[in-house]
């Protein structure tokens, strides 16, 4: 069984590596302009490339959840990031159908907006479980890493601030719902980098926190995504072609690996039990 599970890991791998490759293909076909940046199917392809990720990862995470016993709370982190998941499709979805296929113009507040600020409760509710489960996991606690990582997201936040959110909210020519919808991103990605930046960096791995640390990673990378889409979409530099959407694409596709390693994990241990 584990062979076949290796097999069934490593195709899963392979999937979301071909899926990166192809967006990061395709965007560098349209940068270079041998691909028309400007048509239909480029709209199309590159709008599609979030929403299969996010679905791609979700079917991850939910052959997981069908692994783990309900009295577990590795189910409750994944039942989150589940249902997370869930609403990053249908917002990712929205999108694609609102810009990818209608072709229309960005405005505020889009319905893709409701579930994307929806899935962050869920989000950092299973971070901080997750942060919780460290201890259980008995995986090493490196406690000289604190400082610099308080500090550091300390000097993020203040970034975020005065590139970010002052430009925003002082700019007289923005409508009440960009000065609430753009801080709202900033500040919730920072919500959720906290705990991620403290995972990957103030705890050790192991068989078990390769996963966590892969959670967390993804995390990273959505901050980042998001962060970098509004600084250069409020300064109309976000155009067409944008490398960095290729970020949300790994995002995604990161938490599912992790669900995938975890899946593999369990079927190890349960293979180690017999």
């Amino acid at each position: 069984m584990c062979v076949s599970e290796e097999r069934r890991f490593a195709a899963k791998i392979s999937v979301s590596l071909a899926l990166i490759g192809g967006v990061f293909l395709l965007y560098s076909l349209a940068y270079y302009r041998i691909i028309d940046p400007e048509g239909k199917p480029f709209f199309i392809l590159s709008y599609s490339a979030p929403a299969i990720a996010v679905a791609v990862a979700l079917v991850f995470i939910l052959g997981l959840l069908m692994r783990l016993r309900p009295s577990e709370e590795q189910r409750r982190i994944w039942a989150l990031f589940a249902i997370a998941s869930l609403l990053n499709l249908a917002a990712e979805t929205i999108w694609l159908i609102y810009q990818g296929i209608l072709g229309r113009e960005i405005s505020y507040p889009l319905l893709a907006d409701i579930f994307w600020l929806s899935s962050y409760p869920f989000l950092i509710a299973g971070l901080l479980l997750l942060l919780r489960g460290y201890r259980r996991l008995d995986l090493g606690f490196r406690r000289y890493t604190v400082g610099p990582v308080v500090a550091l997201i300390l000097l993020v936040i203040a970034l975020v601030t005065v590139f970010l959110v002052i430009p925003v909210v002082t700019d007289d020519s923005a409508t009440l719902t960009d000065k609430l919808i753009n801080p709202a991103y900033a500040y919730l990605d920072m919500l959720i980098l906290a705990p991620s930046l403290m995972v990957a960096l103030s705890f050790s791995g192991g068989w078990q926190g390769k996963a966590w640390m892969l959670i967390s990673l993804s995390f990273i990378l959505m901050a980042l995504a998001d962060t970098l889409f509004v600084y250069l979409d409020w300064n109309g530099l976000y155009g067409n072609v944008n490398h960095i959407d290729l970020l949300w694409v790994a995002s995604y596709l990161t938490l599912g690996i992790a669900a995938a390693w975890q899946e593999l994990i369990l079927a190890r241990s349960l293979r180690a039990s017999r």
